[in-house]
């Protein structure tokens, strides 16, 4: 009769344990790479970029106000074989979005002829490293 139940306990312990795991590891997206398509468009997850394995790899936007000015922004991206792209806007939805990048965010932009002419941004855990 002890056998049964010290078995069950063990099954029931490791059961948990397993699930347990499980539930803290939860969904990492943050190994992403940097994406720079035909010089015209960009994405990325900010903290894969970060922790890719080459050093070549970045993607972020930049908002600056000047005193009495109108913001602006800059986004930027270079993928791991050195292809960059970058672009800038004085458009004010454009501006605030960029003022919600952090290092949980995943950034895709549009670019033509050096202005930013669309911008994403998706804050996630799964994009956290």
């Amino acid at each position: 009769m002890r056998k049964p139940i010290r078995f069950f306990s063990v099954a029931i312990t490791l059961s948990v344990v397993a699930a347990s795991s499980v539930a803290l590891a939860g969904l990492n997206a943050s190994t992403g790479s940097v994406y720079v398509l035909a010089n015209t468009y960009a994405s990325g997850p900010v903290a894969g970029a970060r922790y890719s394995s080459d050093s070549a790899e970045y993607i972020g936007c930049e908002v600056s106000t000047a005193p009495g000015g109108t913001p602006w922004l800059w986004c930027f991206a270079n993928n791991s074989s050195g292809t960059y792209l970058g672009c800038t806007s004085q458009d004010v939805a454009l501006v605030a979005t960029a003022r919600a990048v952090n290092e949980t965010s995943e950034i895709a932009f549009d670019a033509s002829n050096g202005t930013c002419t669309y911008l994403w941004v998706t804050n996630a855990s799964y994009f956290m490293h």
